[in-house]
């Protein structure tokens, strides 16, 4: 299962610092260092129905042709909601989308 502090993290304070200009999420608990955020930052948009989103990502939409696809499941395992700005990860799922 995936973690919401692994793919996808909810930025509530804005972005921090972190090499690259990547933010950094502090994993609680676990007596683990800070891990990197994903690979792409982008705000949460068009919240369907069935609890599914997009992300708005410049960088996913310029490469993928579409914004990335963010299933139900995550939106609710990392608490997220439309206008939140995330980092992100992107795979490429079985009907060829990116999708978070």
């Amino acid at each position: 299962s995936s973690r919401c502090s692994a793919q996808t993290a909810r930025s509530a304070m804005g972005w921090g610092g972190g090499g690259g200009g990547r933010g950094q999420w502090k994993v609680m608990g676990r007596g683990k260092p800070l891990a990197d955020f994903g690979d792409f930052e982008g705000v949460v948009t068009r919240v369907l129905a069935n609890g599914c989103a997009f992300v708005d990502c410049p960088e996913v939409k310029e490469q993928a042709g579409k914004d990335a696809y963010v299933h139900s499941a995550v939106m609710e395992q990392c608490s997220l909601a439309e206008g939140d700005r995330i980092a992100f990860m992107v795979h490429v799922n079985s009907s060829g989308s990116p999708q978070v």
